[in-house]
């Protein structure tokens, strides 16, 4: 298989906001929850930042 060529690029300051902020909001939520929820918001906050790293080395082609 070939190896695909890719482009990778900073993250925008913009991205970088969102991402602190929600990383400051987890945990303040993981602050106030069960051991249950903490389990299940770390998962979703796991996935998250997955999809933010891949959109971020793997950005989609814009306008064909």
């Amino acid at each position: 298989m070939a190896k695909k060529e890719v482009e990778e690029r900073e993250l925008t300051g913009g991205e970088i906001v969102v991402a602190a902020i929600i990383l400051i909001l987890a945990l303040y939520v993981l602050g106030n929850a069960t051991e249950v929820c903490r389990i299940v918001i770390s998962l979703v906050m796991m996935i998250g930042a997955l999809v933010l790293v891949y959109q971020a080395k793997y950005p989609t082609k814009k306008g064909g």
